[in-house]
């Protein structure tokens, strides 16, 4: 057993107090927290502009989905047009 960790366990086995009723009494230590970053307030300032952003976003989307189906129906609708399938060369 090395050296340190015999004065270690010496160390802990004699600061063991027993008081008046028998009972060891623990060593008492101290503890430092250090404190963490700040946290963002919860305030109802900062939900609005996310749910704005979170409405926008879906009325956005809806919006592609029409876009894209109107240039679908736009082109099956040129091709029903053309005879044979194929298109006319310009």
């Amino acid at each position: 057993m090395p050296f340190t960790q015999f004065l270690f366990l010496f160390s802990v086995l004699s600061s063991e107090r027993t008081s008046t009723t028998g009972i060891p009494e623990t060593p008492t230590t101290t503890t430092t927290v250090k404190p963490g970053p700040p946290s963002l307030p919860s305030s109802p300032g900062q939900v609005i502009p996310a749910v704005v952003f979170l409405v926008l976003g879906a009325l956005l989307f809806l919006l592609l989905v029409l876009l894209a189906a109107q240039l679908y129906q736009n082109r099956v609708l040129k091709e029903s047009l053309v005879p044979g399938g194929s298109h006319p060369s310009a």
